[in-house]
């Protein structure tokens, strides 16, 4: 190789390490700026807050649904008696908005998984003859469970709990020695979620998702993703071991149309406990090392709300936040080195996640991170990629953009 060679890559090197450089650093502002604007300090889970009370508002209402509506739903039926857990961002210290959490309630029905390879991802769920006595309004006269009516009847009952006087008397609260009942609204009869919506004002407004689920042990046979087998750096044997032991849920989120059958038996293969399990697993490092991991993942989802989305509240974005999840698993799992995720490779990082992301929504795929045969994506993602593209193409100009739209009036939605 000739020298003037030799003093082009390395200058073209150089060119390239200032160019980071001036992307973390504006990386950075943005973070600065987020913790700024969000004075209230941290929530119980980790999370950065504008408003000291709405965490303290969010926390009334998941123990109000952790505790009362539960157990008036178990007084009700016993059959739904079993356990509650707090899980996605949330929980997991990565939430970019006070007012939301997920909390999966999860029961123990005995029966036998039977994959459907027609729909990968989906299952249906053949009761045990104990079960079958006890859930015989629930299933066909095959002994399916049927996955919209059992999310109903759960429904009903959260309903029922929520127009007894528990809601007066718990979810009530005092400000300036004025007294304040909230409007609650309940959404979702038949869907994946169960959520309650409890507006205090106009801006204090909580949203939780309360998703009940079928609780089953080890993994299902579409889980082939190889470092399930526990031999790779990320995540170790250890997380392996925990997400084995915590097994995974069946949900009602059956594919359009069969979503709207009240007698569908499909059910959705969820991970929604073991992705909780991962995020948290990434603590370790982080405090050991000074990793910008969530660093990054919050500003990924601060970006798609200010570049990539609407800005309005209630206006589903089609770049859905569980997709950043996916796409930081799979670079953690590529990058397990600490060394790729100090704080000066922050841009280097988000970057290569939004190309992963940009590479998908060619492949029009995003494969689950633990059955890589199942696709998420339920809908194209072409409406972002004139977006992605500058931002891959001209960062520097693409993070400017950003920066200018994160004014108060849109940290106010959060």
């Amino acid at each position: 190789m000739t020298t003037s060679k030799l003093i082009y890559i390395r200058d073209q090197l150089e060119m390239e390490k200032i160019r980071y450089e001036r992307l973390n650093d504006l990386l950075h502002i943005m973070h600065v700026y987020r913790v700024e604007k969000q004075t209230a300090g941290r929530d119980e889970y980790g999370n950065y807050s504008m408003s000291k009370r709405r965490v303290k508002y969010r926390a009334l209402v998941e123990n109000f649904l952790c505790t009362d509506v539960l157990d008036f739903v178990k007084t009700r039926d016993i059959r739904f008696s079993g356990t509650v857990h707090a899980v996605g961002s949330c929980s997991a210290g990565v939430s970019v908005s006070a007012n939301e959490a997920d909390l999966l309630f999860m029961i123990d029905i005995d029966g036998t998984l039977r994959d459907c390879e027609e729909l990968p991802g989906y299952a249906k769920y053949q009761l045990s003859c104990s079960s079958l006595e006890k859930w015989k309004d629930c299933t066909t006269s095959e002994g399916y469970m049927m996955s919209r009516k059992m999310a109903s009847l759960f429904y009903h009952y959260v309903e029922e709990a929520l127009k007894s006087d528990l809601l007066t008397y718990n979810l009530a609260v005092s400000e300036d020695e004025t007294s304040i009942t909230p409007v609650v609204r309940l959404t979702g009869i038949g869907t994946i979620a169960t959520t309650v919506t409890v507006a205090y004002s106009t801006t204090d407004i909580i949203d939780i998702d309360l998703v009940v689920a079928v609780s089953c042990k080890g993994l299902p046979p579409l889980a082939t993703a190889t470092w399930l087998q526990g031999k790779s750096s990320w995540p170790n044997s250890k997380s392996v071991e925990k997400i084995k032991e915590s097994g995974f849920q069946l949900v009602s989120k059956a594919p359009y149309p069969l979503s709207e059958d009240e007698g569908t038996t499909l059910w959705r293969i969820s991970f929604s406990l073991a992705e909780t399990i991962l995020l948290q697993d990434l603590d370790e490092n982080i405090k050991a090392h000074g990793l910008c991991t969530k660093k990054c993942f919050v500003l990924m989802k601060f970006f798609r709300m200010g570049y990539l989305a609407p800005t309005e509240r209630n206006v589903t974005p089609i770049l859905k936040s569980y997709y950043l999840k996916v796409l930081l698993l799979f670079e953690c799992h590529e990058y397990p080195d600490p060394n790729f995720w100090t704080s000066d490779k922050l841009a280097e990082r988000f970057l290569s996640m939004y190309q992963r992301l940009y590479t998908m929504i060619d492949d029009k795929r995003i494969p689950d991170f633990f059955m890589p045969a199942v696709n998420i994506m339920t809908s194209p993602l072409d409406a972002i990629r004139s977006n992605l593209r500058c931002l891959l193409h001209q960062p520097e100009e693409a993070l400017k953009t950003w920066k200018s739209n994160m004014n108060k009036k849109f940290l106010l939605l959060l």
